[in-house]
């Protein structure tokens, strides 16, 4: 099973169980690596876009963020879960944000 499947059948799994679990380690992270100041950032493996939609919300001065993973549900989950944000149009509308799809 390649990577792509291996987290495609996994996206529910991943969306119960590892958000609540992962998000304040990555949060933590991110405040340690100062991305705030940041004005151009990449996300490798946005998973389901817990992180990234709650980055939009919070980030000022990003220009541009980019979210990658290698699962197209994963990348579909995320999506659905920044347009049920309203779009995040919360003083944050400069903001080009987009999500990629990579495969090998």
């Amino acid at each position: 099973m390649d990577s792509e499947a291996f987290w495609n059948d996994r996206v529910q799994y991943y969306q119960d169980n590892n958000e609540n679990m992962t998000f304040p380690l990555i949060l933590t992270l991110a405040n340690m690596l100062e991305i705030q100041k940041s004005q151009d950032l990449i996300e490798v493996a946005c998973g389901s876009g817990v992180f990234t939609v709650h980055q939009l919300q919070h980030l000022t001065k990003a220009k541009t963020f980019t979210s990658v993973d290698v699962s197209q549900k994963m990348i579909e989950l995320a999506k659905a879960r920044k347009e049920a944000t309203g779009g995040i149009k919360k003083g944050l509308d400069f903001l080009q944000d987009f999500f990629l799809y990579l495969k090998r």
